[in-house]
């Protein structure tokens, strides 16, 4: 899968409880827990900053040309936009320490929906700074705070 979010360090935040599980089925694997302050963040899930980007892009195709072409598993549109945008943004004097996106991708989880098996959020960090922290989760970590969070859900009305 090719990471859309840009250049940097790419966190790619899935189910953690999940993905330890799935990697003990295998000998060799690499699971990181980050604790990143996200800072002045290019957010892809903020219509303003999707907007921002569109503009750039507009402007970018009328005065320089032709822009990349996405294809399967290979983001290279995505990644032009959001690198370009940020390389203008710092030369603007107002950088961003990290980006932020939701991609969709997969198939639907049944025939009709609009909900795809390989959902993920991408987190680049474009300065090391804004990573306050590293751990090594384990999978009884993760399952204790897997549940913690299932139990401080509020139930609502109907939905036990």
């Amino acid at each position: 899968m090719g990471a859309r979010a840009g250049r940097g360090i790419l966190a790619q935040l899935s189910f953690l409880a999940g993905a330890l599980r799935d990697a003990g089925s295998r000998r060799e694997f690499s699971v990181v827990g980050a604790i990143i302050q996200l800072g002045r963040c290019l957010d892809l899930l903020d219509t303003d900053h999707t907007r921002r980007l569109a503009e750039f892009a507009a402007v970018y195709q009328e005065h320089v040309g032709d822009l990349p072409v996405n294809r399967v598993k290979r983001r290279d549109l995505d990644c032009f936009l959001v690198n370009n945008f940020c390389a203008e943004m710092k030369r603007e004097g107002s950088g961003f320490d990290t980006v932020r996106g939701l991609f969709q991708e997969g198939d639907p989880i049944v025939a009709g929906s609009e909900i795809l098996q390989e959902n993920h959020i991408q987190i680049v960090v474009r300065r090391p700074e804004a990573i306050i922290g590293l751990f090594r989760p384990s999978l009884e970590t993760s399952e204790d705070a897997v549940e913690a969070a299932q139990l401080a859900q509020p139930t609502q009305p109907g939905h036990d």
